[in-house]
């Protein structure tokens, strides 16, 4: 029966040539584990977790040495990462290593023991040490390298730059966004390469972390549980895929054989010399209260005997991230009392000058400065309707906004304002990660992260009126990887991530919380129910269009939160339609939204990579899996009534505030109803690729890389339809006057 070699763990400095015998019980492994593996695809695409070392063995003349024992020791953790023999050629090659700092040993019979330490590792292609130089003279002397110049990656024609430890935790990177410490990389702007080459895909300790819905990263780490970044920007190997832009693989932190722990505190004050807007000066207005702190601690080491022979190790970071904001100034231009009753004789336009110029559209001639015939003039007050000319639904809608605070002034365009009230919320993201030496040949990573924040109640610009509540959003994270060294000229690698997070209107990645200030959440206003404000008998193209199917995410989502459009007998959302108001109004008030988009994402992602060293090739060969599932809705089933101005429109009144009075609309969009769709993508990658070192000068790196990206399919999805029109109630009981389908 054959057996492989591998030199005893107990032994740290092992005699070369001695070695204890293992059976062919590591294939019978590898076979039983390989359709476990298969069995793993719900799936991913994604790169390289560890690194490599490589180097070669020569004496002081020069001449290659075969034959020599070279193992490769942790200096954090303290343990044999692995054992090797130089090839023919005097060539050492440790492919799947976990990015930390290593010695490497040297020995071999009549020569000296050679021990080079401090070599940083990063994940990636193999790094290079060059020549080893081993002095003859017995094993028992040693001799110890450190402190060299910084290793230089030869092995591969890449384009890549890593940020280490130090550089991450020492460079001031503003809101603690690791990300954007690419930009000091040559040729990248902001996350993207210059040239333009493609999407970012973004990695977290070697497993894909992408939300595919927008393309970003999904869940951002904490700048103090990163040990250190890489990004590739070109050339790189055939092993990197999902897409042909850059590939940035963050690695986490991990555990060392002492305990090891600090805590932080990053503070950012309005009253630490904030310089107020431009704007806010002008007006004489106090600058906004600004108050955020992100605190937390670390703490890792090993699971035994600080120091000992340890093989289990854990990192965690615990990070919060309070948030307190006020005094932003809010304009916007309210209806004023009289609008309110259908007088415009007193009416500002966009540049706040008087507009009294309200055009009677059964009245045929102009209405302007200039020529008041078609002009409405009720009792001899030109810009006032007929009280028989109004439409009181449109009146309900005029009446349903705040009354203006401030004067109508002359020359300016708004008409209330105020000062944000102070809005406190929190977010928090722990993170704790474990790392098992199995056995000296086999290694498992697992790391557990989450971002999240409560479920507040936010007041908005306008307490009553905008209020929205977040609903329980949040962001999940976990990985898995395996390192086997099978044989001293095998290894293989795997790993698992997984992210998911659902979102309903506004998201969170992690780094800070979000307030969703712009009423992407769910309103809690009362005025949001069309039936408590008078909106009731608005015309709509689809009035069925507000029922909710009980087997969507949204119907899930409402039936738990129960906002005030929600009737939850009867699953229906009679929420107020959104309102366009035209040109001549400016600082348009605010209106109150159905969340834009209702999501929840699940992706899966799977990397099996296999290393074979022959000779002076390095092999290497995987398969990458990826697979997103993602219930998605979106839909303007709330519909948008647009009163603005408009020439084209022989109904117009040519004021915003005007026509709804009268009950004139300029366009109305609606899609046909609340639509979800599971979609369901998957991308297959593999590659097959071959370093060459045919000279000590020449190595030749090629691949290729294969990718099936499968039609992403929906189920349980209903089609979209929208439609704009043209309608007067007012006037026309048949209502629609133009119909013109969207494109």
């Amino acid at each position: 029966m054959r057996r492989t070699r591998t030199c005893k763990t107990e032994n740290v400095t092992p005699e070369p040539g001695r070695c204890v015998k293992q059976p062919v019980r590591g294939l019978i492994t590898l076979v039983l584990l390989l359709p476990l593996f298969v069995l793993l695809i719900a799936v991913s695409a994604s790169a390289q977790v560890t690194g490599g070392i490589s180097g070669t063995v020569v004496d002081s003349q020069g001449a290659l040495i075969p034959g020599a024992g070279v193992i490769l020791l942790s200096e954090t953790k303290g343990n044999l990462v692995g054992s090797t023999t130089t090839n023919e050629v005097g060539l050492f090659l440790f492919p799947n290593v976990a990015p930390d700092r290593y010695t490497i040993q040297v020995e071999m019979p009549s020569f000296k023991t050679l021990k080079r330490s401090g070599l940083a590792i990063s994940p990636g292609p193999v790094t290079a040490v060059g020549n080893l130089a081993i002095e003859v003279g017995g094993t028992t002397e040693t001799v110890t390298v450190t402190g060299e110049v910084s290793l230089i990656q030869t092995l591969s024609g890449e384009k890549s730059y890593t940020l280490e430890t130090q550089a991450v935790e020492n460079l001031p990177v503003s809101g603690r966004d690791w990300t954007q410490l690419l930009s000091l990389q040559p040729g990248v702007n902001g996350n993207s390469v210059d040239s333009g080459a493609g999407q970012t895909t973004w990695m977290v300790d070697g497993t894909v972390n992408m939300d595919p819905g927008v393309n970003r990263s999904a869940l951002k780490l904490s700048m103090d549980a990163i040990s250190e970044v890489k990004a590739l920007t070109s050339s790189y190997q055939a092993e990197y895929g999902r897409s042909s832009g850059m590939q940035v693989n963050a690695v986490t932190k991990s555990g060392t054989n002492q305990f090891h722990g600090g805590g932080y505190l990053v503070m950012r004050n309005d009253k630490w010399g904030y310089s107020n807007s431009k704007t806010n000066i002008l007006n004489g207005d106090a600058r906004a209260k600004v108050d955020q702190k992100d605190y937390g601690f670390t703490f890792g080491g090993p699971i035994g005997k600080p120091g000992g022979k340890n093989r289990l190790f854990f990192f965690t970071n615990f990070e919060f991230n309070p948030r307190t904001t006020a005094g932003t100034v809010v304009t916007y231009r309210m209806p004023t009392l009289l609008e309110r009753q259908g007088d415009f004789s007193q009416t500002l336009d966009n540049n706040g000058n008087p507009y009294p110029y309200i055009k009677d559209p059964t009245v045929t001639g102009t209405c302007s400065a200039t020529n008041q015939t078609a002009c409405f003039k009720d009792g001899g007050v030109l810009g006032k309707i007929p009280a028989n000319r109004l439409y009181q639904t449109g009146l309900n809608i005029l009446q349903w906004y705040p009354q203006p605070n401030l004067p109508t002034i002359p020359g300016v365009a708004y008409n209330y304002q105020r000062s944000t009230d102070e809005y406190s919320l929190l977010g928090w993201q722990p993170l704790l990660k474990i790392d098992y030496q199995v056995r000296d040949n086999l290694r498992v990573s697992w790391r557990g992260s989450e971002y999240l924040q409560p479920t507040n109640t936010n007041p908005g610009s306008i307490p009553g009126f905008t209020d929205i509540k977040m609903n329980n959003i949040g962001i999940y994270g976990h990985m898995v990887v395996a390192d086997w060294t099978i044989n001293p000229k095998t290894f293989m690698e795997g790993s698992y991530g997984r992210n998911w997070h659902a979102q309903v209107g506004c998201s969170v990645s992690g780094g800070s919380p979000n307030p969703c200030t712009t009423q992407g959440a769910l309103s809690t206003s009362p005025k949001s129910n069309r039936k408590n404000v008078g909106m009731l008998d608005l015309p709509y193209i689809y009035p069925d269009a507000f029922a909710i199917d009980k087997s969507y995410f949204a119907y899930e989502t409402l039936q738990t939160y129960k906002p005030a459009y929600w009737d939850p007998e009867t699953g229906v959302a009679t929420i107020v339609p959104q309102f366009s108001w035209g040109s001549r109004v400016a600082n348009s008030p605010p209106g109150i939204n159905w969340p834009a988009f209702m999501q929840n994402n699940i992706t899966n992602s799977l990397n099996l990579n296999m290393t074979r060293i022959q000779g002076t090739h390095t092999l290497k060969g995987g398969v990458m899996l990826y697979h997103n599932l993602e219930w998605d809705g979106r839909s303007n089933m709330q519909g948008t009534y647009n009163f603005g101005n408009d020439s084209a429109n022989p109904l117009d009144s040519q004021f915003g505030f005007a026509n709804a009075a009268l009950g004139v609309f300029s366009s109305i969009t609606q899609t046909k109803r609340w639509t979800e769709g599971a979609d369901n993508a998957r991308n297959i990658e593999w590659y097959l690729q071959d370093n060459w070192r045919t000279t000590r000068r020449l190595t030749l790196d090629y691949g290729l890389r294969f990718v099936n990206s499968g039609p992403s399919s929906m189920n349980a999805a209903r089609v979209r339809t929208s439609f704009r029109i043209r309608i007067r109630p007012a006037m026309h009981p048949s209502f629609i006057n133009t119909v013109v389908p969207m494109a």
